[in-house]
Parts: structure tokens; C-alpha cells; sequence
């Protein structure tokens, strides 16, 4: 199933999009307010063209998935190379259950917009369950989107509160 999601920064320019994304502390900022368990960067790698990293995420886990999944053992790793200067995010999710049945991928590219920026989330979600497949694959779509839309809002706050502009 694919997914696709846009969003504008208003006042959040491109290089300073890239900037609270990579920052630690906002991080931890977003952890408290996501329906996550835990969000950790395992590993942060800066070669000077391309960041690769990996974050770990318990998710809070809805009840649609209970029969599925036993709370407090999923978690989720995103692998992403990002490219500040092409404005590239390329990703992908490995779950720690159900990995060979599931495949999460997509980009997620930032430019320039008015006096801030436009972000264009496209992905693919691929869950081989038999009956059940697209129906649980429909949920982690819209799961996904949420929590892009509220990292989005999150992001506008942090930068409002941080009073960098």
C-alpha cells in the first residue's frame, strides 16, 4: 500500500528543517509526545555528504494489533540516509517481529517554499498476512501518517520555542 503525506513549514527554512531534525534534543522532545515507549538514535554517521541513521522505537501498541503483537516486545529500527543538500531522506523500517513478511520504504525530500519549506513524505507498505494483509497494512499506513503530521506540528512548536529562526 502506498503511502503519501505533504506538510509546510510556514517559517522553518530548509537548512534549519534539517537542523532540529538532527538534534538531540529534539529528539527527546518528540519521544514524550509521540505514542512511543522509547525513541533512541542507535547511530548517527556524518561521512560530509551523507548521514546515515538508525532509530529504535517501541510504539505504544493500538488494540487493532493486540491479537497480533504482545505489548512491550515490537519495536521498529528506521534505517535513513539523508542528503541535506538534495534535500533527501531515503528510508526504510525493519520491525522486530515479522520481518520477513513486512516491507516499509520510501523518501522523504524538503525544498524551499515561500519563506519556509514544503516536506513530501511517498512510501510503500508491504504486509504478506493472508486475509488480513491489506487490512493491517491500511492501519500502519495511517499510523505512519499520523505520526509524520504530528512530528510536523512538534517540529513548528520546537522551532517556536527554541526562538531560532
Amino acid at each position: 500500500m502506498n503511502l503519501e503525506s505533504e506538510y509546510i513549514f510556514r517559517d522553518i527554512p530548509v537548512q534549519r528543517w534539517f537542523s532540529i531534525l538532527l538534534d538531540p534534543a529534539f529528539d527527546d522532545f518528540i519521544e514524550k509526545r509521540l505514542d512511543l515507549q522509547e525513541r533512541k538514535v542507535l547511530e548517527s554517521k556524518d561521512n560530509g555528504r551523507v548521514i546515515t541513521r538508525r532509530i529504535r522505537m517501541v510504539p505504544v501498541i493500538p488494540r487493532a494489533f493486540g491479537k497480533f503483537v504482545q505489548r512491550g516486545i515490537f519495536q521498529v529500527e528506521e534505517k535513513s540516509e539523508i542528503v541535506i543538500e538534495k534535500g533527501l531522506i531515503e528510508w526504510r523500517v525493519e520491525p522486530s517481529l515479522g520481518g520477513d513478511r513486512f516491507d516499509g520504504h520510501g523518501s522523504v525530500r524538503v525544498f524551499s517554499h515561500g519563506q519556509g519549506c514544503k516536506r513530501i513524505l511517498k512510501g510503500e507498505i508491504r504486509l504478506d498476512v493472508p486475509l488480513l494483509g491489506s487490512r493491517l497494512e491500511g492501519k500502519i499506513v495511517d499510523l505512519i501518517l499520523d505520526s509524520y503530521n504530528r512530528a510536523s506540528r512538534l517540529m513548528e512548536e520546537w522551532h517556536r520555542k527554541t526562538g531560532q529562526h
